[in-house]
């Protein structure tokens, strides 16, 4: 990792653009590799990483970087930022920096320092002005390539190349890093850089071998300002698939969720014209909200449900669709109701303690006339008093905004949504 003293321009001079006809034989790998804008309690840094498929092919936006990108620090994941298209379109560099794009947030998935691997999952899916690539991953073991190129923003500058014309060597030694960690025997690959270097800032850079698969990403090594020596070491993903105790200490989970037990995967090109809309249903209290079924129609017609953190991810969907989403669910109708929300609405409708919550309004009108009236209190009543099984007009629960018009444009949504008759909003979301 690097401060942010750094960027555009401010690598070594023997750093290769990934551009020069020098990568021709790696193909569009580049274009799934990533400057990450790393964001911690104690500062900021620079690490690269690989967008990754997995068996699904559905576009999940995994990141595989360097464990010890974050290790040691406090990191504020929601914080951090991914950069595309950070490079310049040929050998020699712009006067001006490229702008590129980037997506802010992650979730961390599973990292472990003895292979120096960390997966982060991108908050929203990568659109189409990410140009982007899903790159393809080969988990052999013991497999050693005849010639590999590392893939990085050394510095945090634009993409750059640096190859080994040489096969690797498994490392069959304990490396002792400056950072007081000890990684084991046989977890890492050793190469010797014949162009190009690498430097701060290339950490977590995805290792690729002639077939564009990657496999493993850069932990650190030796070098100067003259590019005199280019050892680089990687922590090798067949150590970073399976081991590890569970889901949150390797690859094979995230990477293999179809359970297929492939050892290879290709790449899959998302820089074409294809999109998913992802978005989030959550309570008042900021709670998610579970199985909450979502009604699309237009150029999709399709229905599905909100997964246990309140999330959905509606496609793909082509660069000219255009889909309605509808938002429902009718589940236990006394869930959240008491005396308590009876008199608070009737505080409401008499004006003694008046609703400011815009959301409170909506809920207190249980017959969806347009505003909360006396016969809304009766209807309550008669459900917490179990006479009544339903709502005349509504489901139990509603939704702000009730239905959306999504397009390419639209930026990811949060939905709120709201028990009927719960104002205090006691309801719980998982009933």
């Amino acid at each position: 990792y690097t401060s942010m003293t750094t960027g555009y321009g401010t690598s070594y001079i023997c750093n290769v653009n990934v551009n020069c006809p020098e990568s021709l034989p790696y193909g569009d790998v580049q274009k799934g590799v990533i400057r990450i804008q790393t964001v911690y309690e104690e500062g900021v840094a620079w690490c690269s990483g690989s967008l990754m498929n997995n068996t699904a092919q559905d576009q999940r936006p995994y990141v595989l970087t360097a464990f010890h990108c974050q290790d040691g620090f406090v990191p504020l994941y929601d914080m951090w930022k991914f950069y595309f298209k950070y490079e310049v379109p040929n050998c020699i560099n712009d006067p001006m920096a490229p702008v590129g794009c980037f997506l802010e947030g992650c979730y961390l998935r599973a990292g472990r320092p003895e292979s120096d691997f960390l997966l982060v999952e991108i908050d929203t899916y990568v659109p189409p002005a990410g140009n982007a690539v899903m790159n393809g991953w080969d988990r052999t073991d013991n497999y050693i390539p005849d010639s590999t190129a590392l893939i990085s923003h050394p510095n945090g500058d634009v993409r750059k190349i640096a190859i080994d014309y040489d096969p690797l060597v498994i490392h069959p030694n304990t490396i002792n890093w400056n950072n007081g960690v000890n990684t084991p025997p046989n977890h890492h690959l050793k190469s010797y850089i014949d162009l190009g270097t690498q430097q701060p800032g290339s950490s977590g850079g995805p290792l690729f071998d002639l077939n564009q698969r990657v496999i493993g990403q850069l932990h650190g090594g030796g070098l100067d300002t003259n590019c005199v020596s280019t050892r680089a070491y990687y922590g090798r993903l067949t150590k970073s698939w399976d081991e590890g105790i569970d889901s949150s200490q390797r690859l094979m989970d995230w990477l293999d969720p179809m359970n297929s037990g492939k050892s290879q995967l290709d790449l899959l090109d998302i820089s074409g014209s294809s999109f998913f809309y992802t978005g989030t249903v959550i309570d008042p209290n900021g709670t998610p909200i579970p199985n909450v079924e979502l009604v699309v129609t237009g150029d999709l017609s399709t229905s599905l449900f909100t997964d246990a953190s309140g999330a959905y991810s509606i496609g793909p969907l082509n660069a000219t669709d255009v889909i309605e989403i509808e938002f429902h669910k009718n589940t236990n109708i006394t869930n959240g109701l008491s005396a308590v929300d009876i008199l608070l609405s009737q505080k409401n409708i008499n004006g003694l303690i008046p609703f400011t919550d815009p959301i409170k309004v909506l809920a207190s009108d249980v017959n969806n006339s347009g505003g909360p009236t006396a016969l809304d209190l009766i209807t309550v009543r008669k459900v917490v008093s179990l006479l009544q099984s339903s709502f005349p007009d509504t489901e139990s629960w509603g939704f702000e905004p009730n239905g959306i018009t999504v397009d390419i444009t639209t930026p990811a949504g949060t939905i709120t949504g709201f028990k009927f008759g719960d104002v205090n909003f006691s309801a719980d979301p998982n009933q």
